[in-house]
């Protein structure tokens, strides 16, 4: 009942409006406000006139609760002088007269803020781990009662209503009200402290941190830290880690005995290079590493479409890792603004913690079970997209196949400098743009005047007809072919990788390469080894292992005479868009 009435209250807000977070804030104070003045069975008015004066009581007059620090963080912030007065005026009546009619429940707005924040369009605004990837992520604890729960962070605060009336324990100092306001409107008996979980970790026990039976944790996003400034004096950070990734899982894991699930961005999970490759080495060849689930896109505010849950197990060696898919439809449903929520948590909790050990290992067409070899072999990468096509046979219709690099030679191609002297030569550079249609590269627009001293790099990348070009940049996976018109000064951009088959290729056209590269199948495999996060791209030695099946003379010709074909089909689709504007511009010719 009460998410509905905070939701109606707010609804018809605007919130496209710079006061809009302060608003909705507001109505959590407000709220905070009503319960502690009920349980101090006192009456007093409210109004925009007197708010910051009954706030500031409300603060002093709690100076030796147990709740001081709590009911401080919540009531200092200043958020009434940032509204319209009729629209404060409006809340607080509104929260008022609900209250009265009882239709407030207290330990239920949390989540009905929640939903208007992690929703709003504004990346400033405060925002919390939604409730229903907190209740996946205890479900996927498989925790029994009386064991204790770590929770730092504030964004995890949601996993405290979830967790119910059981020993929780919560560690956050930053200045998130949203996270406060859940804290005081809450019914759960928790253990708070308001310091810095990574500097100063308060729950320390004689020498050491203290341990506790489960832990969870939604981390903050785009961190990285320098390890000496943490003056870490418990041995926890033992490298410099270029994500704030790693730090948050080496603290989490320092005062957890059992099993941890911790939201990581899949930045963390695909990196193969650097500390990060060393750290998730150092995670499976201990066999902590027990599952991973790609969430679905946008579903948690501050990583957008990059989350995925960890789960890691001190309990038992797994020499196996669950990989699970919840990004497909099946898995969430359109919110407000473009975030997605999840659902069907159920399906993921029923594959991965079953007690059977036989079914949890059986794979399906959501879930994948990948040996820890198989996952060092792959430079640790975590990403589930990467083993999603198990064997070639699969990739191929059961043809016997070749790696990329065996059929064709690989050229990467670099940026090529402007020279800002006497041009040694002149080219013309083509870019994915390039690319028409119907595939083929059209003549580059792109001019450069490249000096003698980049000349050789130039050269090197010179495309020639029958050339293949590879996007392995940003728009991944967009393949172009060079047409018989190539010219002379044609070069590669350096968004792209240049396929050249090789003199003694068992592929006898490149025209039939290009086609199965466009093909679904061709197509499902680079994006099986897409990397990264706010740009995509492909790794050289990804491309280099792809499979290209094997064809007999006979199919290779029957693949060129289909190439004939499409290109007669393009031909008569570009003849029809012809028309199509001829037809639109009949009616509208100048003078």
């Amino acid at each position: 009942m009460s998410r509905d009435v905070i939701a109606r209250i707010i609804q018809d807000l605007d919130s496209s409006q710079g006061w809009y977070i302060s608003a909705v804030l507001l109505a959590g104070q407000i709220s905070c406000w009503l319960k502690l003045k009920k349980s101090e069975q006192q009456s007093e008015s409210l109004s925009c006139v007197n708010l910051k004066t009954a706030f500031q009581t409300l603060i002093e007059s709690s100076s030796e609760s147990s709740q001081s620090p709590i009911i401080e963080k919540v009531f200092q912030d200043d958020r009434i002088s940032k509204l319209p007065e009729p629209l404060g005026t409006q809340l607080i009546e509104s929260l008022i007269e609900a209250d009265q009619r009882g239709l407030l429940n207290y330990s239920e707005i949390p989540k009905a803020l929640a939903e208007q924040l992690n929703h709003c369009q504004d990346d400033q605004r405060p925002w919390v781990l939604p409730d229903e990837v907190a209740r996946l992520m205890l479900s996927l604890l498989e925790r029994p009662k009386g064991s204790s729960l770590y929770c730092p962070f504030s964004q995890s605060v949601t996993l405290l209503a979830a967790a119910g009336a059981r020993q929780t324990t919560l560690e956050f100092c930053d200045s998130n009200l949203l996270a406060s306001i859940s804290l005081l409107l809450g019914d759960n008996t928790y253990t708070q402290s308001f310091t810095d979980p990574l500097k100063q970790p308060a729950y320390v026990e004689p020498g050491a941190l203290q341990r506790f039976d489960y832990s969870a944790c939604c981390t903050p996003t785009k961190q990285r830290y320098r390890v000496n400034d943490l003056n870490d004096l418990y041995g926890r950070f033992p490298e410099q880690p270029l994500y704030g990734d790693v730090i948050h899982i080496r603290h989490l894991m320092s005062q957890t005995l059992k099993r941890s699930a911790v939201v990581v961005s899949s930045a963390m999970l695909q990196r193969t290079k650097g500390k990060e490759k060393a750290f998730k080495y150092w995670l499976l060849e201990n066999g902590f590493v027990r599952a991973i689930i790609k969430l679905p896109s946008c579903c948690i505010p501050g990583y957008r479409n990059t989350a995925s849950l960890l789960v890691l197990d001190r309990q038992e060696k797994n020499d196996k890792v669950i990989l699970f898919d919840a990004s497909k439809a099946y898995f969430h449903q359109s919110g407000k603004n473009g975030l997605q929520v999840l659902r069907n948590a159920d399906a993921i909790v029923e594959a991965l913690c079953n007690n059977s050990a036989e079914k949890a290992s059986k794979d399906s067409p959501n879930k994948i079970t990948v040996s820890v070899a198989e996952i060092i072999e792959n430079d640790t990468n975590l990403d589930i997209s990467r083993y999603r096509q198990t064997n070639n046979q699969k990739a191929s219709g059961g043809r016997q196949t070749l790696p990329l690099f065996e059929v064709a030679e690989l050229i990467r191609a670099q940026a090529l400098p402007q020279s800002s002297g006497s041009p040694a030569r002149h080219f013309l550079e083509a870019a994915p743009a390039d690319i028409t249609l119907s595939g083929e590269v059209m003549h580059p627009d792109k001019a450069l005047a490249v000096s003698s001293q980049s000349l050789p790099r130039a050269l090197s990348q010179k495309l020639k007809a029958g050339d293949i070009v590879l996007t392995i940049k940003g728009n991944t996976g967009k393949v172009g072919l060079v047409p018989s018109i190539c010219g002379d000064n044609w070069v590669a951009g350096q968004a792209f990788q240049i396929i050249r088959l090789r003199p003694d290729s068992p592929i006898k056209d490149s025209r039939i390469l290009f086609q199965y590269l466009t093909s679904e199948a061709g197509q499902h495999y680079l994006n099986s080894i897409r990397s990264g996060t706010s740009v995509a791209f492909l790794q050289t030695r990804d491309i280099q292992q792809m499979p290209i099946p094997m064809m007999t003379s006979e199919e290779q010709s029957l693949a060129l005479q289909s190439w004939q074909e499409i290109k007669k089909i393009h031909a008569e689709i570009a003849l029809l868009r012809e028309k199509i504007d001829q037809q639109h511009n009949a009616l509208w010719i100048s003078d």
